[in-house]
């Protein structure tokens, strides 16, 4: 059988760590699957996710390999560790606790990822990926623009489009249209960082996948693929920088902040009364729901509220944004989210682990970009998955993302490229 190096370790296909990364990507990748059962929503991430880390387990006690656990990791241990106290002494326990064994599933995709020793730049590069690209960008575009031709749709591709804020939007296999957009800005990066610029299908993908990003009509989304964009750019650079070279890119930042700014204005002021553009709604209800938060916020600063606890402190607050879903009751920004449900400890705790986890990613990239010998393709790997982090972070999620397994697979990724950094085949 062909011998695959997906884990850093030859492998046949048949593997059963290669079945278990495909299970797990298909699982991640498609977690608005969902079934109700007992009150309760099941994903297939929350349901297969104790069996995996289980099957993982197993695996690590049958092997010789021996088992190191980065230091991000043990911080990881800490803030659930924390989480779990706020949600015990929170103002509705049970609720946030039933909630944090949901984060707990999601989590736990973060060691399954790093146990397998999963290697980013293979998967990358396998056809699976190829082919979720193609699905997540010029596939559900068609489907996009097909559904705003009014053409009769089979069921299956409804599902992968959101109604709501005004208008029609992609999703794709994701809960929300704002998460699709922040993901499939991820999987652009990876595409133009393995470029075919000389191959048509490439120029089709990488098209299909910016019109994909616009028709999730996610605004923190675009600013985030900006920015990141911008970062890929300036970490691939294979010279070290200088203090001049700093100033320069200083003031382009400022510049393409500046434009994005007039863009912005631009469009609002042409579009802005649409509310699928202008999504002025969506806006009005941020500013309720943060104005809850922040009441809430006062009365336990420290330790905070219980994770996902917002839902349940206010169940009136759809009713005060027209709306009879438990769901819209969301802090729809990640930095407040975090400090309404884990305090102003778990909020530190976090970013800590974030800044760690970036900051390891960026020396690595920068060590490789710098090496004369270096394999190119690698870098730019690396510096995609880098460079997505740090623009998630900066740009703040418009939904928090924590609570899905896929924004753990993707830290994870980043962790075990910068642990294979040290190991990764080198040109000549």
């Amino acid at each position: 059988m062909t011998s695959l190096h997906t884990y850093g370790i030859p492998i046949s296909r048949l593997s059963t760590r290669y079945v278990l990364a495909l299970i797990i990507g298909f699982t991640v990748t498609f977690n608005n699957i969902e079934w109700s059962f007992g009150g309760n929503t099941l994903t297939l991430e929350r349901i297969l996710s104790v069996p995996l880390f289980l099957t993982v387990c197993m695996l690590l006690l049958g092997s010789k390999v021996s088992f190191r656990l980065p230091q991000t990791g043990i911080i990881l241990v800490v803030w659930v560790v924390l989480t779990f106290f706020s949600s015990a002494t929170g103002p509705v326990p049970a609720w946030s606790l039933k909630m944090f064994l949901g984060l707990l599933f999601a989590i736990s995709f973060y060691y399954v990822t790093i146990w397998l020793r999963a290697n980013p730049f293979t998967i990358f590069r396998s056809k699976l990926f190829l082919l979720l690209a193609w699905f997540c960008g010029p596939f559900l575009s068609i489907i996009y623009v097909a559904s705003v031709l009014h053409v009769q749709l089979p069921d299956i591709a409804i599902h992968w489009l959101q109604e709501g804020s005004g208008g029609t939007r992609i999703r794709g296999g994701i809960t929300e249209a704002n998460l699709f957009g922040v993901f499939v800005s991820l999987i652009t990066l990876v595409v133009v960082a393995l470029g075919r610029t000389r191959k048509i299908w490439w120029w089709v993908l990488v098209l299909g996948l910016h019109t994909s990003l616009l028709f999730s009509f996610s605004r923190a989304p675009w600013v985030s693929y900006v920015l990141s964009v911008g970062i890929y750019y300036a970490l691939i650079k294979r010279s070290r920088y200088k203090a001049r070279g700093f100033v320069w890119y200083t003031l382009a930042a400022l510049l393409l902040v500046a434009v994005i700014g007039a863009a912005s204005y631009f469009v609002m002021a042409e579009f802005g009364e649409y509310e699928i553009v202008g999504r002025t709604h969506s806006v009005r209800t941020r500013f309720i729901m943060w104005g809850l938060a922040a009441e809430s916020i006062l009365k336990n600063p420290f330790l905070g509220n219980g994770i996902y606890s917002f839902s349940e402190i206010y169940s009136f607050a759809p009713e005060l944004v027209g709306s009879d879903s438990h769901r819209s009751a969301w802090i729809s920004n990640l930095p407040l989210a975090l400090l309404h449900d884990t305090g102003i400890f778990g909020l530190l705790l976090f970013f800590f682990f974030m800044i760690s986890v970036i900051r390891r990613g960026l020396v690595a990239v920068r060590r490789l970009a710098v090496s004369k010998v270096a394999d190119i393709n690698q870098v730019k790997v690396g510096a995609a998955l880098v460079a997505f982090l740090m623009a998630m972070v900066f740009s703040s999620q418009s939904i928090p993302a924590h609570s899905i397994a896929i924004f753990w697979v993707c830290i994870a990724l980043t962790e075990r490229f910068t642990t294979l950094s040290n190991t990764l085949p080198l040109k000549g």
